[in-house]
C-alpha cells in the first residue's frame, strides 16, 4: 500500500504521509521492501503537502544495510548509491560509528 499512496497508483491520490505510515507498518513486520522504500525517502527527504520528512542519510544507510541483509533489491541499490557517489555520506556514517564506539568506552 505504501507505493500505492507514494505514486498515486490504482486511482489513489498521492499521499506521502499515508505512504510513510504503510512503509513503517511493513518495516515493523520486517517486510524486506519496506527498508529500501523508507531508505529512499530518508535519503532524499520529503517536502510534500501531506508530509515532511527531513533527509537523514545516516538513517537511510542503516535501513539499506538492514534491507540488503534480507535481500531487498532497492536496499542493495541504495547501498550502491552510497558507495558509488557518496563518499562524504559514508564518511559521516563512519564518524558517527566512531563516536558511538568512543561513547561505549565510558559505559563499559
Amino acid at each position: 500500500l505504501g507505493y500505492t499512496y507514494l505514486y498515486g497508483l490504482h486511482s489513489q491520490e498521492v499521499d506521502v504521509a499515508k505512504a510513510v505510515l504503510h512503509f513503517e507498518d511493513a518495516l515493523a513486520k520486517n517486510h524486506p521492501a519496506a527498508y529500501g522504500a523508507l531508505g529512499q525517502l530518508y535519503m532524499q527527504g520529503v517536502d510534500d503537502i501531506s508530509a515532511q520528512l527531513a533527509a537523514d542519510p545516516e538513517k537511510a544507510f542503516r535501513l539499506f544495510e538492514q534491507g540488503q541483509a534480507l535481500g531487498d533489491p532497492a536496499s542493495l541499490n541504495g547501498l550502491g548509491y552510497f558507495y558509488a557517489r557518496s563518499a562524504s555520506l559514508l564518511s559521516a556514517v563512519s564518524e558517527q560509528d566512531k563516536r558511538f564506539e568512543k561513547a561505549g568506552e565510558y559505559y563499559t
